[in-house]
């Protein structure tokens, strides 16, 4: 479990509060704080405009914390700003999970 993790700005993408994170942390490479936030070391460029394993991440915050994997794709991802251009599956389906049809 993470000791604290910043609490995003309004309209802040997750890429930079793991940047901010990474700063606090005083972690010597990005690739020890991606692991330690993601269980991970995948830095491809894709991931940092629609993460993955955010589940990982929210079960590390900080007890009390009210990020959710939900809050954290909604207001923190380009993921709003792509949903529009997804082609349409029969059920719709979002990352969430939910139907949206």
């Amino acid at each position: 479990m993470l000791g604290s993790f910043p609490n995003p700005y309004p309209d802040e993408l997750l890429y930079s509060v793991v940047a901010r994170y990474h700063i606090r942390s005083g972690n010597k490479s990005f690739r020890q704080t991606h692991e330690e936030l993601f269980e991970t070391v995948d830095l491809q460029s894709d991931k940092i405009v629609l993460p993955n394993n955010l589940n990982f991440l929210t079960s590390q915050l900080p007890q009390g914390s009210q990020l959710t994997v939900e809050s954290l794709i909604k207001k923190n991802t380009l993921y709003p700003f792509f949903r529009s251009f997804l082609t349409p599956i029969e059920p719709i389906w979002d990352l969430l999970g939910k139907r949206l049809h």
